[in-house]
């Protein structure tokens, strides 16, 4: 009985348009929907042309094509220019919701649900709810030495609002994989550890109390968070429950001499389940700096790159986990002292290195994988990974720092 119970359920969702579409994101101003789930959804068949990193649709005589990262596609051998480029986001290819019009369908939006709605020729609407993107970075507010608040802003510098009480410092900023829920260390109350909240600022709520933990960040499917303290490594559940810690293992001989010891200062999550770890050792400059991968599980911590990650650190994953932005520390090879702090990609498996600008700091990619934002002389910015569209989002006399991307609904 329970069993014909979900195959009901199972078919009543799809059947309905219910519960089988992904919700949408608005970049830009565009509302941008899942490519294939919607098509489907109108009764089009979706093939893929690998090659040409293409997506096919039919449906009787209705032809179309689209090219990932291309405006333009193609529908009945009409041009049809759409206003952003086609985009893959978690595994799926979304497409401007108004490219819909050219297959026939009515473009919609329901401003009570936050919904784009999609309205085949006599039929009912679909509904899919829209995010919007939103950068979440700390500030002080122009106070130096002051308490550093969370606040949000669009990814063109605007709409800027402050999420978190300046009564109370915040450190740490970590977004969920699903960009809905933030993670971060505050001191509130006297209340001092992990806290969560929505990415619109309400919900905030206690998570685990520890007077040692920083840099916390999720796992890459969400399911837990992972934290640092100098004696180790820590992980609980999302929700907060089933706090667990691992001590680290002694990286270098002087691992716990105070001037001389083992700094862990961020972590990064590998889609395998894994953690890079950025780790100063002998606390003498930022090239001292390692990159370590972390397998919790198995209690192990070990060199990633050994021979190449010198001067690494604060690194982040594209979502699809092909590559890491980081940043890089050269010393001049004059003995002056000088030193160049680079903004760098790397693939995952450290075949090509590449940099996309100079002097930039805490990379972070955006939730299509094709932007930066990042810090440079206290300010936030924005650049796309190939180097290009390099964009100031903050000039204030405030200090700006950890950019995360989020989604808010």
């Amino acid at each position: 009985m329970r069993s014909f119970f979900i195959v009901l359920m199972c078919w009543w969702a799809v059947s309905t348009g219910r519960c089988a579409v992904p919700d949408g994101v608005r970049v830009n101003g565009v509302s941008l929907v899942p490519l294939r789930a919607v098509a489907e959804w109108l009764g089009m068949k979706v093939g893929l042309d690998i090659p040409a990193d293409a997506v096919t649709l039919a449906k009787g005589k209705l032809t179309a094509r689209l090219t990932m990262g291309s405006t333009k596609a193609m529908v009945d051998g009409a041009a049809v220019t759409l206003p952003y480029p086609v985009q893959r986001r978690g595994g799926q290819t979304y497409a401007p919701a108004r490219f819909f019009e050219a297959l026939n369908a009515r473009v919609g939006w329901d401003g009570d649900k936050r919904a784009v709605l999609i309205i085949p020729p006599g039929g009912s609407a679909l509904s899919i709810p829209v995010h919007v993107e939103k950068l979440l970075y700390l500030t002080d507010l122009g106070d130096r030495g002051g308490n550093n608040v969370i606040c949000s802003m669009d990814p063109d510098g605007s709409s800027a609002r402050q999420l978190t009480d300046p009564a109370y410092h915040c450190d740490g900023i970590t977004v969920s994989p699903d960009g809905g829920t933030v993670a971060f260390i505050c001191n509130r109350e006297e209340r001092r550890g992990i806290y969560a909240m929505r990415a619109d600022g309400t919900k905030q709520r206690l998570l685990f109390a520890s007077e040692t933990a920083r840099a916390p960040c999720y796992s890459a499917e969400g399911r837990f968070l992972y934290y640092v303290t100098d004696l180790g490594l820590g992980r609980l559940d999302a929700d907060g429950g089933n706090q667990q810690g691992t001590p680290w293992p002694k990286l270098t001989k002087d691992a716990w001499k105070t001037d001389a010891g083992e700094r862990p200062v961020s972590l990064a999550a590998l889609r395998d389940g894994r953690l890079l770890v950025s780790v100063r050792c002998c606390g003498k400059d930022w090239n001292s700096t390692r990159l370590y991968l972390a397998d919790y599980a198995r209690g192990t911590m070990t060199p990633y790159l050994p021979g190449k990650n010198a001067g690494i650190f604060n690194p982040d994953i594209q979502p699809d986990g092909a590559r890491l932005a980081f940043q890089r520390f050269t010393a001049a090879k004059d003995g002056s002292g000088a030193a160049k702090l680079d903004l760098c990609l790397m693939n995952a498996d450290s075949s090509e290195t590449s940099m996309v600008t100079g002097e930039g700091d805490e990379p972070a990619f955006s939730p299509d994988g094709g932007r930066l934002a990042f810090t440079r002389d206290m300010d936030l910015y924005l650049i796309n990974v190939d180097g290009a569209g390099l964009r100031r989002l903050t000039e204030t006399h405030a200090w700006e720092s950890r950019p995360r991307w989020a989604l808010v609904r």
